[in-house]
């Protein structure tokens, strides 16, 4: 069997297309990096290669030190939210488009952070780490979803939890 290399060349369309859309819907200048930076890749290292990373060689937190050295990229923050949020939200809710707001599992981005190993293992040798990480990241939710809820209805609550991972 031979192998055939794919054409990307609806990647191209895509980003075309999307640039002649109205600004509401255009993805942000994050997001239109980050998709042209993954279509590169698929580009370069093909579908069979794409994205095939190995496990982390290690995670950023394994203790309480660790935690706060990244804990403030966790906490809330009015800098969380795009210029112009309110008026968007607005806009999108007045027009019948689910408003939906995305806050982290409880166990899955301390998982994130950790790895599962020594996630479990820290709830039993490390519980106050993982109740300062579960805090903040509840109270990060909470603020979020007050301010947000506070402008417009919120459709849907999307949660990241991913407990069966592996199963």
């Amino acid at each position: 069997m031979t192998d055939i290399a794919p054409d990307f060349s609806e990647l191209d369309t895509m980003f075309r297309d999307m640039q002649t859309r109205d600004s509401l819907y255009r993805p942000t200048s994050f997001w239109s990096k980050a998709s042209r930076d993954i279509a590169e890749e698929l580009r370069r290292n093909g579908l069979a290669h794409f994205r095939r990373l190995p496990l982390p060689l290690d995670y950023p937190v394994r203790n309480m030190d660790d935690w706060l050295k990244v804990k403030d990229h966790y906490a809330f923050s009015e800098e969380r939210f795009a210029p112009n949020w309110e008026a968007i939200a607005r806009r999108h809710s007045a027009e019948g488009r689910v408003v939906t707001v995305h806050i982290p599992g409880g166990f899955d981005e301390p998982r994130q952070l950790m790895g599962e190993e020594a996630l479990c293992i820290a709830y039993y040798e490390q519980p106050e780490l993982i109740h300062d990480m579960l805090r903040t990241f509840g109270d990060t939710a909470f603020r979020l979803l007050d301010r947000v809820s506070s402008t417009v209805p919120v459709d849907q609550l999307s949660l990241l939890e991913d407990l069966a991972g592996k199963s």
